[in-house]
């Protein structure tokens, strides 16, 4: 015991002496105090009253004048505050006269001040200036790491309508640009949570409008109509005649999308209308495009083009890029449909244009380079910084070197008693070495399998995208292709032989099938981006909707669908996914048939744990050994000059129905038909759904050719 008490005191005493050693020397401030600035500081807060007088004139060449005055004078006096305010002041203008470069210059110079001498709420609005200008050079990753930094520091300053904006900026972000609807909805939501906390109504009445638009672009129109009837009768009860027109537009969108085109034709008439009393420029030509796509969407094609041409007039007298984008787009196929090609040829030459221009590629580089530079001028001061506080150690050091020599005596004393107490503990700890030794390598396998996990996910998104991005853009060349050829043909009618006449069929042909290719090739990238929802979705009325859009089909192969006596039952899921499986299914069954006409009977069982659907057909049947290879993508068994399709549609099944936890596979022999299976779980329905109990069918027709198995 005692020998462990002398202990101790020597190591307490060493760590005191160690400790006093390495304490720095006081260092002299005195050179560093402020000096008396009275003339220069009353010069400066001249300079800043005469530059928030011409910016509230909007005299702003003047304004920028005296701030730059002010910029170079709080520079040399080395005054933070002022320097922040200028940099802050001349990135607003910069931005309001769309002078990104110049913008972003001030941001980041404001953004490079200490802490202590920035507000957050200013420099969360500095952020969020950034990533308005990264969203209008098309960035849209970086706008929202902007938006996302912004919004950390209003939640530190506790900046409630600072945190609401960032919020609905963000859903816009991800709606507009990036398209993750999900996403988008998730920031909307927060908003409007918000605003309805606090008792924003201007926000909330947004907020619900712009969830109205979520709900519809991720098919989920009844939600979608609600939310766009509360906006319009919160709107109405407040007089707000701007929310009014959005939220028509969107109550217009939905109820097309529904079918319910009278209703749909009636709320963007009234969209227009209001539109037009308040002499509201967006509202009129937002209101015209939609009405213009109903339009031809009911078959009013004339009236259509009118209509956003109208449209599109609007959209280039207010400079708006993405709306002539989308206008000249939707004329360019609605000349095609009309067969008016060179009008078609100039909508799509003109779409290209604007879409080529929309990005400036010189700003964008100017843009890095700035960035680029502002980060070299940071590490450059960093290094300096580091200099010097090496040089003052370096002085320090020679101060401590006696101390250190006193002390190493006592360290080596330390080291003699710590060595004969270590030796008593040493085969315990090399025991507890080893078991460490076992748990970093556990640790360390831990963390390269999350590795490569990420970087599959990542791997995984971004074939998604390019999947996405490659199916979308290759239709626009398509397009062209489709119109010279039509242009050349018509021009040289006279001229043209058999042989060229098949030429130019096997032009047209190779065309259609590789839209329709690109188009199955995006649906097939789209599966996977959202989660599948825990909604109850009826496959009998998924099955009688995806018959009632093969009635064409159908009749022409003078085909019969029988269905089962019992409906079908109701699951969780995905409706339109589900839609697209028996759609797929069926499709196939008639489309390779036999010499018979078609006859197709779709059944189920309830098993366990699960349903089992089945949809067997009298068609020509699939070899035993290509059963598994019609699964995966572009497999083709037969002659594509005599059966059209893509070889994705079964892929697609295949991925929907495993999503959704099921399994799918096929039953065939060649000549004597096909039987496929697939299965769903059995999972717990809401009691106010699955007391829905449905009678047995009655024994009619439906439609044409449906009817119910005897």
């Amino acid at each position: 015991m005692n020998l462990i008490r002398s202990i101790l005191v020597v190591l307490l005493f060493a760590q005191s002496s160690l400790l006093l050693s390495q304490t720095a020397p006081s260092i002299d401030t005195d050179h560093h105090a402020t000096p008396n600035f009275t003339g220069p500081i009353d010069k400066l807060g001249d300079l800043a009253r005469k530059a928030r007088q011409f910016r509230s004139e909007k005299k702003m060449e003047e304004a920028v004048q005296h701030y730059y005055a002010l910029l170079q004078e709080a520079t040399h006096l080395g005054d933070t505050h002022l320097l922040a305010k200028a940099n802050y002041a001349l990135g607003r203008i910069h931005f309001k006269q769309q002078d990104h470069v110049g913008a972003i210059k001030h941001f980041n110079n404001y953004l490079e001040l200490p802490l202590s001498v920035v507000e957050d709420k200013k420099l969360a609005r500095v952020l969020n200036y950034l990533g308005d200008i990264y969203q209008v050079i098309g960035n849209y990753h970086r706008s929202v790491e902007y938006q996302l930094e912004a919004l950390s520091y209003q939640e530190k300053a506790k900046d409630t309508n600072g945190i609401m904006k960032t919020y609905y900026s963000l859903g816009s972000t991800f709606f507009y640009y990036l398209q993750q609807y999900d996403k988008a909805e998730q920031f909307y939501q927060k908003a409007f949570d918000l605003a309805y906390s606090i008792g924003n109504e201007n926000l909330i009445k947004y907020s619900m409008c712009a969830l109205g638009s979520c709900f519809e672009k991720q098919n989920r129109l009844d939600k979608a109509e609600q939310f766009s009837r509360d906006a319009l009768q919160m709107a109405k009860e407040t007089n707000d005649t701007v929310v009014q027109i959005s939220a028509y537009q969107n109550m217009g969108t939905t109820l097309s999308l529904k079918g319910q085109f009278d209703e749909a034709e009636e709320s963007l008439s009234q969209s227009i209308s209001l539109a037009e009393q308040l002499d509201h420029s967006w509202g009129i030509m937002v209101g015209k495009k939609y009405q213009g796509i109903l339009l031809k969407q009911i078959g009013q094609l004339k009236k259509a083009e009118k209509v956003l041409q109208e449209s599109l007039e609007l959209a280039v007298a207010s400079n708006n890029m993405n709306q002539q984008i989308e206008l000249n787009m939707q004329l360019a196929q609605l000349n095609e449909e009309q067969g008016n090609l060179i009008k078609a040829y100039e909508y799509t030459k003109a779409f290209q244009s604007l879409k080529d221009s929309t990005f400036d590629t010189e700003l964008i580089d100017e843009i890095y380079a700035l960035e680029f530079n502002g980060e070299i001028q940071r590490k450059t001061d960093q290094i300096e910084k580091n200099e010097v506080t090496i040089d003052q150690l370096e002085e320090q050091g020679k101060n401590k070197q006696f101390r250190i020599l006193v002390l190493w005596g006592s360290v080596i004393t330390i080291l003699l008693f710590a060595a004969l107490i270590g030796f008593h503990y040493w085969r315990q700890r090399h025991m507890y070495s080893k078991l460490q030794h076992t748990y970093d390598l556990l640790e360390e396998k831990k963390r390269e399998i999350e590795e490569k996990n990420a970087r599959l996910a990542s791997v995984n998104t971004d074939l998604k995208q390019f999947t996405y991005a490659a199916s979308h853009d290759l239709k626009a060349p398509l397009r062209t292709i489709h119109s010279f050829a039509s242009l050349l043909r018509r021009r040289n009618r006279q001229h043209i032989d058999e042989d060229s006449q098949e030429y130019f069929e096997f032009i047209f042909g190779a065309v259609h099938r590789m839209q329709n290719l690109l188009t199955d090739l995006l649906d097939y990238a789209k599966l996977g981006n959202e989660q599948i929802p825990e909604k109850v979705v009826d496959l009998d009325q998924v099955a009688n909707n995806s018959l009632f859009n093969l009635r064409n089909a159908i009749e022409q192969a003078n085909a019969e669908v029988l269905l089962p006596e019992q409906p079908l039952p109701k699951v969780i899921g995905h409706q339109t996914q589900l839609m697209q499986v028996f759609q797929n299914l069926v499709g196939n069954a008639i489309k390779f048939h036999s010499d018979l006409p078609p006859l197709v009977k779709i059944d189920f069982q309830e098993k366990e744990e699960h349903y089992l659907f089945s949809i067997h057909d009298n068609g020509i049947g699939i070899p035993t050994g290509k059963q598994e290879q019609i699964f995966k993508m572009f497999a083709r068994l037969n002659d594509s000059t005599i059966y059209e399709g893509t070889g994705i549609g079964l892929a697609t099944c295949k991925k929907i129905i495993e999503r959704h936890g099921g399994k799918i596979w096929v039953v065939s022999e060649p000549e004597h038909g096909s039987t496929f299976y697939f299965t769903l779980p059995r999972k717990s329905i809401p009691s106010s759904e699955a007391n829905r109990a449905k009678s047995p069918r009655k024994s009619e027709k439906h439609n044409t050719k449906f009817q119910i198995q005897d």
